[in-house]
C-alpha cells in the first residue's frame, strides 16, 4: 500500500488545474495568402518579440516535497484523487540532463511527459537541479553532487510512497540514473528507463582517428576549461552548443517557424517547445561537473568500463541488477544507437531491453514520436513491472551483437613502436624516431599513444648512476602534474595523488620525529593497504633503504638474514613484531579514532605533522639511481635469501612496464601481488607512478584467486590491465563463466612466469585481451619482453634501456660455461643452449652481485642470472631451464621446461605440470648411483582424468627417450610460492610422493614391456633403479 507524500512548500505555479493531455498535430495549417498573411505575421512577430511568446506557460500542478543541498523534488498532481486510487500508481522519478531545466518534463499541455504519465496511471516525480547560475554554490557542483542528489531523491520517493521507484532519465539525466542506481546497487529501484543515454562514449568519437588522439584533445580541453572558464558554460552557450550538434535541424526549425508566423493557432501549439528550446529550457553547466564529465565519462569511458569515482567511492554499472528499458533514436546524432545499446555490456547482470524510434535526440521525449511511441511503451512497461500487463510489444531484449571490425587504435600503434624498439635496441631506436615528426608529418604528431613510449624508453636509457630517480620523486611529479587524478583504489575507495602526496609528507615528518634518518635500513612489515603503499613511498622520499618484510613468513627468520635500524608495522602485526624484534616498533595505519597501543609500540598516527620541525639535513627525494632502494625477502621458509634493488632497478621495471603495456592515465591496472613482492612494488606501483594509470589493489592476497571476487573488482574499479605472476590466472580459467566476464573491459594481461598452455587458454577465453610476458632478474637490470605475442611461450627480446644482455655457450652435461682454449666463454650461436648474463655497468647504477669477470674479454664483468636460454634466428629468447633444475639422468642432462611445455600443450587434461629429478639412490639401495629419475607431477583440469594409454603414446610421440618421465604423480594441488610459481624444491623433497605429507592422489610408472603407465605400488619402487 503506497503512502501519500507529506507536503512541504508549494511552487508558485502549483495552484493551476490539470491541463488537457491531447497530442499536438504536426500537420501544418494552410497559411493565409497575400497582405493579410503578411500583416498577421508582423503582428505575431512583434508580440513574440515584446512578450516573449503568444501565451503564458501553464505548468502542471506540483509540490516541492523534499529539498536537498543540490536539488528539489517535485511531486506532480497532488491531491487529485483518493488514497485507494493513489495506491495503484507506480512512482516514476524523472531526471533531466544537467544543462536543461526540469521543465523538460512539462514543456506545454501538448508536450508534457508528466501529464501523459499521470493520465496513464503513473505517479510522476521530477528531480529539479535548479539553475546553477542562480543557486548558491551552484556553479561549483561536480558530477558527484548530481549523482548523490538523484540517489537522495530515490530514497525520498521510496519513503513517501513505500514503493520501489522507476528511475528515468533523458540524455545525461539517464547517465545520472545509471550512476545513481549503481551507487545504490539498485536498492529501492524497480527499473531503469533511459532516453538517448550513451554508455560507450568512445563509440561517438570521430571515426578514422586513433581514440587516444581524440581523448588527449578532450583532456587538454578539460584542463583548459578548468583554468579559463572554471565556472563552466553559461546557459546561452549550452543552448547554442546543443543546437550546433545538429545545425541542419536547427535551420529547418527556424525556417518552419518563419513559414508559420502568420498562423497564430499553429504557433500556439508549438509555443511551449519553441520557448523551451530558444530560451527558457537551458541552464548553465557547472565547471567542475563539466571537467569531471570530460575526464571520467568521455576520456576514461567509465560508464562502460566501470571504476567511476563518486566522492571517494568506486562505482560500476555492473552492480545494476534491475530491468532496464532504453529508448534508442535511430536518427540520433548526439547519442548514436550503438553507444546507447552499450548498457548491455556495462550492466551484464541486468535484463536490458530497447525500444527503437525513428527520431533524433530531442524527439525521444518531446514531440509526436514520443507521444505516440515512447510514452505508451513506458506506461506498458510500468504495468508489466507491476504484474498487470505484458512486456511492451516494441521492447526487444538487448543481446550480443556481432562485433564490429576492430579499428587500429593508438595502442596498436604504440605496440608496433614497442616491437620496433625491441628490434633496434634503445640507441638505434632513438635515432630511428628522432625525425618521426618530420617524416610522417601531422599523423606522427597525432599519434599521442606513441610519444609516451618513445619518451619512456629514452628516459630509461639516459639514467645514470647519479640520476635522481625514486618512487618518492615519481609520485611527487605525478601529484604536481595531475593532483586530482586517482592514484590508488582499494576496498572500494579512491585516493587521489594530492591526498596521497599529503599523506606521504605527513608520514615523512612522523618518521623524522621518531629518529629515522637518511641511509638507515627500515623494516616494513605490513599487509597491503593504503598505509603500506604510502609508507613505502614515504621511506623512499626520506632516503632510507626499505626492507620489505613478509607477513607470511616468520619474522625471526627474516631478521636473521638482514639487519634493520627501525621496524615499521601495521596495528595487526605490531605486538608480535615487538616480541620478536625486542625494540620499539613504529605503528602506522588504522588511526582514525583515539587509541592506546601496548607498551613497545609507537603510534605514528598520534604525531601532529604540523608540529614537527624539519631538520637542516633533510632534503626530500634525493635518491640516486645507483643507490640501494629496497631489500626483498625471497624464497620459502627455511630457505630465505635477500635481493637488493636499486632505484635504477626500480625504474627499469617501472618505465619498462609502462612502455611495454602502453599504459596511459585512462588505464586502471590491477595488482594482486602484495607490496613486499617484486611485482607489487616494482611492476604495479612503479608502472602506475610512471604512466599515471590508476592502481587497483586486491584486498585478499592469500591462496588462489577467487574468480567471482576478481570480476567484481574488475568491474567496480574499471580494470583493463591485469598484472599476474606465475599460475595466478589458472583459477580464472578453471572457473565456470561469470556473467560479469561478458564484455569484460580487460585489454591486457601482463606479468611473468605464465605457463605456455595457460597463455593460450587465456587468450582464447578472454579475447580480445592479449598477453605481454616479461622475464627479469630481481637484482640486475636485465628485462626481456614478449610484446607481440606471436610466439607463445617465448621470453621475447631485451627491453631497450634495460641492462645489456648476452648469452654464453653452456655445456649442459658438464653444468658449466663452454669456454674456449684461452678460457673465455664462447658466444652462443642461434639454437644452442646458453647462460643468460647481464653486463654490470656501475655508471648506470647496477649492482655488482655474483660477478663473472673476464667472461668474453679481459676485464669485463657480467651478472650470472642462472637462467639457461636459447635464442632463435629471429632474435627471440626461449627459456630452456634454470641451472638448479636440470636433471642429470643416465642418458645425459635433461632440461625440464621443454618437457613441461610439450606435455601441457598436447594433453588437454593437464592443468599444470612440473618435471623434476629424483636421485635413484633415494629409491633403491644404490649409494654409488648419482643419476636422477625423471619425474612429472601434474594437476588436472576440473572434471578431467588422465588416460594412461593415451599419455604413454603422447610421451613416446613427443619426447626423446631421455626426456620421458619414469614416474608420473597426479597431485591435487601444486606447491607454489607467494608469487604463484611452482616450488620444485618442495616436490623434490617429496620424491615419488609416498611420504605421509605427500600430496599425490595417484602415482604411475613407466613399467617395462607395458603399453601404458601403471599404478606404482610402494613395494615395487626398487624396480625403478633398473630403468634408464
Amino acid at each position: 500500500m503506497a503512502n501519500r507524500p507529506s507536503k512541504s512548500k508549494a511552487n508558485s505555479d502549483s495552484k493551476t488545474e490539470p491541463d488537457s493531455h491531447g497530442v499536438r498535430s504536426d500537420k501544418p495549417r494552410r497559411p493565409k495568402a497575400g497582405l493579410p498573411s503578411f500583416a498577421a505575421a508582423v503582428r505575431n512577430g512583434l508580440e513574440i518579440a515584446r512578450k516573449g511568446g503568444l501565451v503564458e506557460r501553464k505548468p502542471s500542478p506540483f509540490e516541492i516535497v523534499a529539498e536537498g543541498e543540490n536539488f528539489r523534488l517535485r511531486h506532480y498532481f497532488p491531491d487529485t484523487e483518493s488514497d485507494s486510487e493513489y495506491a495503484t500508481r507506480s512512482p516514476i522519478l524523472l531526471v533531466p540532463p544537467l544543462m536543461m531545466s526540469a521543465d523538460l518534463w512539462d514543456i506545454a499541455p501538448g508536450s508534457s511527459s508528466v501529464a501523459t504519465l499521470y493520465a496513464a496511471g503513473a505517479d510522476p516525480w521530477v528531480v529539479d537541479f535548479g539553475s546553477p547560475e542562480h543557486e548558491e554554490g551552484g556553479l561549483g557542483r561536480d558530477l558527484t553532487d548530481h549523482v548523490l542528489a538523484v540517489s537522495d531523491a530515490v530514497a525520498a520517493v521510496k519513503k513517501a510512497t513505500g514503493e520501489d521507484v522507476h528511475l528515468t532519465g533523458y540524455s545525461q539525466g539517464g547517465m545520472f540514473a545509471y550512476q545513481a542506481a549503481a551507487y545504490r546497487k539498485t536498492r529501492d529501484i524497480s527499473s531503469l528507463i533511459t532516453f538517448g543515454s550513451s554508455v560507450d562514449l568512445h563509440g561517438s568519437l570521430p571515426a578514422g582517428l586513433p581514440p587516444e588522439m581524440v581523448i588527449d584533445v578532450i583532456e587538454r580541453m578539460s584542463a583548459l576549461q578548468s583554468s579559463l572558464i572554471p565556472d563552466g558554460i553559461p546557459s546561452w552557450a549550452t543552448r547554442m552548443g546543443f543546437q550546433m550538434l545538429d545545425p541542419i535541424k536547427t535551420v529547418q526549425q527556424r525556417i518552419d517557424f518563419v513559414r508559420r508566423l502568420s498562423d497564430r493557432e499553429a504557433l500556439k501549439e508549438r509555443e511551449g517547445v519553441r520557448r523551451f528550446m530558444e530560451a527558457d529550457g537551458w541552464t548553465a553547466f557547472p565547471g567542475p561537473a563539466l571537467a569531471e564529465l570530460m575526464r571520467q565519462l568521455v576520456a576514461q569511458n567509465r560508464l562502460l568500463k566501470g571504476g567511476l569515482v563518486i566522492g571517494d567511492e568506486t562505482v560500476t554499472l555492473a552492480d545494476i541488477t534491475c530491468p532496464i528499458l532504453t529508448f534508442v533514436g535511430l536518427a540520433d546524432t548526439i547519442a548514436p544507437p550503438d553507444t546507447v545499446r552499450a548498457i548491455y555490456a556495462a550492466a551484464p547482470q541486468a535484463e536490458a531491453y530497447q525500444v527503437t524510434i525513428q527520431t533524433g535526440h530531442f524527439g525521444l521525449v518531446v514531440g509526436s514520436k514520443s507521444t505516440d511511441e515512447a510514452w505508451p511503451a513506458v506506461t506498458d512497461w510500468l504495468k508489466w513491472r507491476r504484474g498487470e500487463g505484458l512486456l511492451p510489444a516494441s521492447a526487444k531484449r538487448l543481446e550480443d551483437r556481432p562485433p564490429k571490425k576492430r579499428t587500429k587504435t593508438g595502442l596498436d600503434v604504440a605496440k608496433s613502436v614497442g616491437a620496433l624498439a625491441l628490434d633496434l635496441g634503445s640507441g638505434a631506436f632513438s635515432e630511428a624516431t628522432r625525425g618521426m615528426g618530420s617524416r610522417l608529418g601531422q599523423l606522427a604528431r597525432f599519434a599521442d599513444a606513441v610519444a609516451p613510449q618513445v619518451l619512456r624508453i629514452n628516459r630509461l636509457a639516459d639514467i645514470r648512476s647519479g640520476s635522481k630517480i625514486s618512487p618518492g620523486l615519481s609520485l611527487l611529479e605525478r601529484a604536481d602534474e595531475s593532483p586530482e587524478d586517482t592514484f590508488f583504489l582499494f576496498e572500494g575507495r579512491a585516493h587521489s595523488y594530492r591526498a596521497a602526496n599529503e599523506r606521504i609528507d605527513n608520514i615523512v615528518r612522523g618518521l623524522i620525529e621518531v629518529g629515522v634518518r637518511h641511509g638507515q635500513h627500515v623494516g616494513l612489515l605490513m599487509q597491503t593497504r593504503p598505509s603500506a603503499v604510502a609508507a613505502s613511498v614515504a621511506l623512499s622520499r626520506l632516503g632510507v633503504i626499505v626492507v620489505l618484510l613478509r607477513p607470511d613468513l616468520p619474522l625471526a627468520e627474516q631478521l636473521a638474514i638482514t639487519s634493520i635500524d627501525h621496524l615499521l608495522a601495521d596495528p595487526e602485526s605490531g605486538p608480535e613484531a615487538h616480541d620478536v624484534y625486542g625494540m620499539d616498533v613504529l605503528v602506522l595505519g588504522g588511526g582514525g579514532d583515539a587509541r592506546t597501543l601496548p607498551d613497545g609500540l609507537v603510534d605514528m598516527e598520534a604525531i601532529d605533522p604540523e608540529r614537527v620541525q624539519l631538520p637542516d639535513w633533510f632534503e626530500p627525494n634525493t635518491g640516486l639511481a645507483g643507490e640501494l632502494a629496497f631489500i626483498l625477502i625471497t624464497g620459502a621458509e627455511g630457505n630465505l635469501r635477500t635481493s637488493r634493488v636499486t632505484n635504477r632497478r626500480w625504474a627499469t621495471s617501472a618505465f619498462g612496464t609502462a612502455s611495454a603495456c602502453a599504459l596511459t592515465p585512462q588505464d586502471t591496472v590491477y595488482c594482486r601481488s602484495p607490496i613486499h613482492h617484486p611485482t607489487g612494488i616494482l611492476v604495479c606501483i612503479g608502472g602506475a607512478l610512471t604512466s599515471g594509470a590508476r592502481l587497483a589493489m586486491a584486498s585478499d592476497f592469500e591462496g588462489t584467486i577467487d574468480a567471482a571476487s576478481f570480476w567484481q573488482d574488475v568491474r567496480r574499479y574499471g580494470v583493463n590491465v591485469v598484472f599476474y605472476t606465475g599460475s595466478l590466472c589458472r583459477a580464472l580459467l578453471n572457473a565456470p563463466p561469470d556473467p560479469q566476464e561478458r564484455h569484460s573491459p580487460i585489454r591486457l594481461f601482463a606479468g611473468s612466469g605464465m605457463a605456455r598452455q595457460l597463455w593460450t587458454r587465456l587468450r582464447e577465453r578472454f579475447a580480445p585481451a592479449d598477453v605481454v610476458e616479461f622475464f627479469a632478474s630481481t637484482e640486475g637490470n636485465a628485462v626481456l619482453v614478449n610484446l607481440t605475442g606471436k610466439k607463445v611461450g617465448s621470453l621475447g627480446r631485451p627491453l631497450p634501456g634495460a641492462g645489456d644482455v648476452a648469452v654464453a655457450a653452456w655445456d649442459l652435461n658438464a653444468g658449466r660455461i663452454d669456454a674456449t682454449r684461452n678460457g673465455l666463454a664462447r658466444p652462443c650461436t642461434p639454437g644452442r643452449v646458453g647462460l643468460l648474463v647481464e653486463r654490470i655497468d656501475r655508471e648506470r647504477g647496477e649492482l655488482e652481485t655474483r660477478p663473472l669477470r673476464s667472461l668474453f674479454e679481459a676485464g669485463d664483468a657480467w651478472l650470472d642470472t642462472r637462467d639457461l636460454v636459447r635464442v632463435d634466428r629471429d632474435g627471440d629468447y626461449w627459456l630452456v631451464d634454470y641451472v638448479r633444475d636440470v636433471i642429470q639422468s643416465e642418458d645425459g642432462a635433461v632440461a625440464t621446461v621443454e618437457i613441461e611445455n610439450l606435455l601441457a600443450e598436447h594433453a588437454e587434461e593437464i592443468d599444470l605440470v612440473a618435471v623434476y629429478g629424483v636421485p635413484k639412490s633415494s629409491v633403491a639401495e644404490l649409494d654409488s648411483d648419482e643419476h636422477d629419475l625423471v619425474v612429472a607431477a601434474v594437476t588436472l583440469r576440473p572434471g578431467e582424468k588422465l588416460d594412461p594409454v593415451a599419455f604413454r603414446r603422447l610421451v613416446e610421440r613427443q619426447l626423446r627417450p631421455s626426456q620421458r618421465p619414469s614416474v608420473v604423480r597426479i597431485v591435487h594441488e601444486m606447491p607454489v610460492t607467494g608469487g604463484h610459481r611452482i616450488r620444485k624444491r618442495a616436490l623434490r623433497a617429496e620424491g615419488l610422493g609416498f611420504g605421509d605429507d605427500a600430496r599425490s592422489e595417484e602415482t604411475w610408472w613407466l613399467a617395462p614391456q607395458s603399453d601404458c603407465y601403471q599404478p606404482l605400488e610402494h613395494g615395487r619402487v626398487g624396480e625403478l633403479a633398473t630403468l634408464r
